[in-house]
């Protein structure tokens, strides 16, 4: 037994790594950049743990969520790892003071934050004096645009990066094209990274497409539901108010659910949250604010009242099914509508060029804040990613700032995001037309191989009936 297979045993009582994580491991030991893009499952975090315990100096680890590091911590504290801590919004000033305190007496190992802490300054300036060994960033593909969980935050952990000089960078994510590869290596300015990409293909789970209207999707999924016994299930739909009648419906139907949104009190999620992993809800319906981070290994069936705007969305929040390895159902719901809506959404997501130049020509004499009249027709979205792009996210908009970017570089900046997400958006609307195998359709947007035919899908299923129902008309 070597030593990384001696801490594997102590730290996560395991006899053997997983198909990628020693190489991983060891890449990042060794002081190199490492972009890993892992499926659901594959034991990312593990990249990161393990070597914070072996590494001299300090580890981050950068996380979207505060469920996610506080999970984490308390996982490593069960196995006495008493050197990993958070800092986030929750705590208190005091017991953020006393963290900090004993990040400067080389008490701490780990430290998960959140991308808007690291780009603190003042924080930054707490960090600069500490050794980094390791700068891991979990959940990567926030760097890039997609819907929902877009942090620009997140774009600009290369900041933190230049000032800090961490040994090495490790970037994980469970899903990533080449394009956003490419996108998160040159956002974190990783040298020459190892890139290690595991299969995402998902075995157990099965996929099923159906075209239909909206109305009939919530008696459809009822039906659906019944006909599989498959619970507990996550219920996905775009709007807030959808996914509360949508539990009222399953509600009345006998079922135990609940809604799950960002509109909804921090301490009603938590509640939330909790019931459905304790499997006293039976299903969330939910926007795409639930489920990164939530380990429910048994959810059986994740279905989508409308289809989300790209393939990674998709991918991540129907790869929430079967992940104890069990049969896992993942069934969408589309329509023509939904995808008319979608791309009038991300017509409003940012703003134009000429409203850029506008913005760009006040700014000397006004007030960002002041200056909201003037754009009344740009959406909030579009308003805050303008402003915080513009400007950065810790500029006080009641004074007179001074724009960080160009005028045409955040004019074509934002173009370049626009033309992404549209063909992001047809790529879905794609793979719900598609009459060949899903999981192939799915597996090729990732640039990754697929039999022709996985004989577990709708499409394929129907091939086989279709072939089946051929030959017995020619035997008969």
């Amino acid at each position: 037994m070597d030593k990384l297979e001696y801490w594997l045993k102590v730290l996560f009582n395991r006899e053997a790594f997983r198909p990628g994580q020693r190489e991983v491991v060891e890449a990042v030991l060794a002081g190199r950049d490492v972009l890993a893009l892992w499926p659901t499952g594959a034991g990312k975090s593990l990249t990161y743990q393990l070597p914070a315990l072996l590494l001299p100096g300090l580890t981050l680890v950068i996380s979207p969520l505060i469920a996610l590091m506080e999970d984490q911590v308390e996982q490593l504290r069960r196995r006495s790892a008493n050197w990993a801590h958070y800092l986030n919004s929750s705590q208190s000033t005091d017991l953020r003071h006393d963290i900090i305190q004993e990040l400067h007496n080389g008490k701490v190992k780990m430290l998960f934050l959140a991308p808007e802490r690291l780009l603190n300054y003042y924080f930054l300036e707490q960090l600069r004096h500490i050794p980094i060994s390791l700068m891991a960033v979990d959940e990567a593909h926030c760097i890039t645009q997609w819907g929902n969980d877009f942090r620009h935050s997140y774009m600009r952990i290369g900041e933190a990066v230049r000032v800090l000089k961490p040994r090495s960078i490790l970037a994980v994510t469970a899903t990533a094209d080449s394009q956003t590869a490419q996108q998160i290596c040159r956002s974190l300015g990783m040298c020459n990274p190892l890139l290690s990409r595991l299969s995402l293909d998902r075995p157990n789970l099965e996929y099923a497409a159906v075209k239909a209207p909206l109305k009939q999707r919530a008696e459809l999924a009822l039906q659906h539901l019944q006909k599989s016994a498959g619970l507990p299930a996550v219920i996905y739909a775009s709007k807030r108010d959808h996914t509360e009648s949508l539990a009222k419906f399953f509600q009345e139907n006998g079922l135990k659910a609940a809604p799950y949104h960002a509109g909804l009190p921090a301490e009603e999620r938590r509640r939330i949250q909790q019931a459905f992993l304790e499997d006293k809800l039976q299903l969330i319906t939910a926007t795409t604010a639930f489920g990164m981070g939530v380990d429910k290994p048994n959810i059986r069936q994740v279905i989508h009242i409308t289809p989300p705007n790209s393939p990674e969305g998709y991918y991540q929040e129907a790869g929430r099914a079967g992940r104890d390895r069990n049969k896992g159902h993942c069934l969408l719901f589309w329509g023509s509508e939904d995808f008319n809506w979608l791309k009038n959404q991300g017509q409003s997501r940012y703003a134009c060029a000429r409203d850029i130049r506008k913005f760009y020509s006040l700014l000397p004499r006004h007030p960002a804040r002041d200056l909201r009249l003037e754009f009344i027709h740009l959406s909030q979205t579009a308003w805050d990613t303008l402003t915080d792009t513009a400007l950065g996210y810790e500029a006080d908009l009641d004074d007179i700032a001074e724009p960080i970017l160009e005028e045409s570089c955040l004019i074509n900046y934002f173009e370049r995001l626009q033309s992404r997400a549209e063909q992001r958006l047809e790529a879905m609307e794609n793979y719900c037309r598609t009459r060949e195998c899903r999981r192939r359709a799915l597996l090729s947007y990732f640039d990754q191989e697929a039999p022709a035919h996985c004989g577990a899908c709708d499409n394929c299923l129907n091939r086989i009936s279709r072939q089946l129902g051929l030959h017995l008309q020619a035997i008969a």
